[in-house]
């Protein structure tokens, strides 16, 4: 995205993603679905959920992995922590990619 508005327009993209992907991949997936099927599955069904990226496969692996780890970061302490670890990624993720002057 290489709009016009500049930083204001970055930061308003950023937030719309991160919050509305953040929070609604950790409550369904971290939330409710992992502590039903366990770290691993709830990782894999969150990859499976970005095939959108399929033409990139080692993307898809390094989503995986990130969801692993967020599934350990819940298991030691709460939906809450992932859910703000998941949006600061995703904010600053399409931040970089909406600003880039």
């Amino acid at each position: 995205y290489q709009g016009n508005g500049g930083f204001s327009s970055a930061i308003g993209i950023a937030s719309a993603i991160g919050l509305s992907a953040g929070f609604e991949e950790e409550i369904c997936i971290r939330g409710a679905l992992q502590p039903v099927v366990g770290i691993i599955p709830a990782a894999f069904l969150h990859a499976a959920l970005h095939m959108q990226f399929a033409h990139a496969p080692l993307f898809i692996v390094q989503i995986f992995v990130w969801s692993a780890l967020m599934g350990v970061l819940k298991y030691y302490t709460n939906t809450t922590t992932t859910l703000i670890a998941h949006t600061l990624f995703n904010f600053i993720s399409c931040f970089l990619i909406a600003f880039n002057p």
